[in-house]
């Protein structure tokens, strides 16, 4: 029998519900001593749930606080559900699932201490992949399950992006949860590029490929932006800037969008301009991997476009064990899991392919110099031995590295000797290791770690921060605040870059270029007013310096 506070409790919530356009399809009580509701929200299409403990509910029609809680959930909830099913997310990575919590929350002792768990369901929703997973929720003293629900959602997708969530088949039965840490956001800033590739990936995704029909997708989910680390302010921001492009068209609102027949075409067709990645690979597995030959191909195409590129080889430390004494089925598992832990880390980044023998992979990762794709191969050989592929053996990954932003000159094929000469160096130096071999001129001499970049490597990294100051400036100029503290990181790379590859003498003069204008564009805000102008001076500066480089 429920109280009278619960029952007025339940009303004021559902009430909430709907004037967010929210209807309950489906509610029940849990059975003793759980005293908590259940409640299925949206249609038998777009739904999701929640379990709302009577504690909530009997304070729900006196506490403001509680009521702010529900209405953001609410007015989330009615965003998503608006583009489709609620439960569905598109990841950083590049990956889409869906996350169902499973209710009600679970309690017990977890070494010696009293502990409130929420377990979960994750399901690839391009190759049906599952997983089953747990998060420790803690105490809610100062939060209530309306601010777990996000937490222990986007705790779920930064685990796929930093490959720490196992995937299994669907016919699979995994005997335990696998436990995901509780994450509060993205540590990480996000610039303005990145938060437009997550919104690109977005709306391709979720408006087009993973729906029968093409639907517009919601840019301003705040869920979204507690994942990047980034404000709703930015994510429209990001939207504008995509329409201006002609990568989405206009929703039903400004803070909707529909992915355009341009952004279509480039994903589907693969054609991407300086700034764009690779698309996903879809349905990836061993035994369709792209051939080193097409490796070989696509890089020259991506340094073609005077763009630096990287390529990883990477070759399976004792995967032979595995064949040897589990037989052939266990050692194709093991790869599928590799390959799948692949795709995890890179995403929409770059591509995978078949290297050499069956253990042997190679990935191309365009636009990424030699300090972001030793972090990404990092990324990868510890993803590779946290995913124990080869059960009981101890499977894990010796990783060669070359960059084009070393060069003199760019050849594919001489960067993927280099990449694969690195990789023999870290198998005979105790394997479960990253190595990184520059390029020189001279091609039998190995580069120690303190030479310095030919200059046409200088100028595209010049170029590349070029790019990046202007993106910086417009965020100045739409009054994004978060660029000042981007302005201020940007400033401080360029200024180490400058000192250690040419001499202090251009840093000195990146950090004082006066010329500042003497004209602002229309609508700055006046805050915005110096820092704006100081970024045009530098990167007019950076401009200059491009010029000495001459060859």
């Amino acid at each position: 029998m429920e109280r009278a506070e619960t029952l007025a409790g339940r009303t004021v919530f559902v009430q909430r519900l709907k004037e967010a356009g929210l209807d309950v399809i489906d509610r029940y009580r849990h059975p003793s001593p759980l005293r908590a509701t259940y409640f299925a929200i949206g249609n038998e299409g777009r739904r999701t749930d929640i379990s709302i403990a009577d504690t909530f509910l009997d304070d729900l029609p006196n506490t403001e606080t509680h009521q702010t809680a529900v209405d953001s959930y609410a007015r989330g909830l009615a965003g998503r559900i608006k583009c489709g099913s609620p439960e569905v997310f598109y990841c950083r990575s590049g990956i889409v699932v869906s996350i169902s919590l499973l209710w009600p929350i679970r309690a017990g002792m977890a070494d010696g201490m009293f502990s409130t768990v929420i377990l979960i369901d994750v399901a690839n929703q391009i190759d049906g992949m599952i997983a089953k997973c747990s998060m420790q929720i803690g105490p809610l003293w100062h939060r209530t399950i309306f601010d777990t629900v996000p937490q222990a959602i986007n705790s779920v997708r930064m685990a796929i992006d930093e490959s720490r969530i196992k995937f299994y088949k669907p016919d699979a039965q995994p005997g335990l949860f696998q436990k995901i840490e509780r994450l509060e956001s993205q540590s990480k800033p996000c610039a303005q590029s990145e938060i437009e590739q997550f919104l690109e990936g977005k709306a391709y995704f979720l408006g087009f490929f993973a729906v029968d029909q093409p639907t517009e997708i919601w840019a301003a989910d705040p869920w979204d932006a507690h994942y990047i680390g980034v404000s709703t302010k930015e994510l429209l921001l990001a939207m504008r800037v995509m329409r201006a492009k002609g990568l989405c068209e206009a929703g039903s609102s400004n803070e909707y969008a529909r992915p355009s027949d341009e952004l279509l075409a480039r994903q589907v067709n693969g054609k991407y301009d300086d700034t764009s990645t690779f698309q996903s690979q879809q349905n990836i597995s061993r035994l369709n991997l792209p051939t080193k030959e097409e490796l070989i191909k696509d890089m020259q195409a991506v340094l073609d476009r005077n763009s630096i590129a990287a390529v990883l080889v990477i070759d399976l430390d004792h995967f032979k064990s595995v064949n040897d004494t589990k037989g052939h089925s266990e050692g194709d598992a093991c790869l599928d899991q590799v390959v799948s832990t692949l795709a995890t880390i890179v995403g929409r980044k770059g591509k995978i392919y078949r290297w050499g023998s069956g253990d042997e992979f190679a990935l191309c990762l365009p636009d990424f110099s030699t300090e972001e794709a030793l972090a990404t191969a990092e990324r990868v050989r510890r993803g590779i031995e946290e995913a124990k592929p080869g059960g009981d053996i101890v499977v894990t990954a010796s990783i060669g590295v070359c960059a084009s932003d070393r060069a003199e000159s760019k050849p594919a094929n001489e960067i993927l000797d280099f990449a694969d000469k690195a990789m023999y160096v870290s198998k005979t130096s105790g394997r479960n290791r990253v190595t990184t071999w520059p390029i020189v001129t001279d091609s039998a001499t190995v580069a120690t770690s303190d030479s310095k970049p030919a200059k046409p490597a200088i100028k595209l990294q010049l170029a590349a921060f070029l790019k990046e100051g202007r993106e910086i400036q417009t965020g100045l100029h739409y009054s994004n605040f978060d660029c000042l503290r981007q302005k201020q990181d940007w400033e401080e790379r360029v200024e180490a870059y400058l000192e250690r590859n040419l001499d202090l003498s251009y840093a000195v003069r990146f950090q004082t270029p006066g010329h500042l204008p003497t004209t602002y564009p229309e609508g700055i805000n006046s805050k915005m007013m110096a820092p704006w102008a100081d970024a045009g001076a530098k990167m007019a500066m950076l401009n200059g310096f491009i010029a000495e480089l001459r060859d």
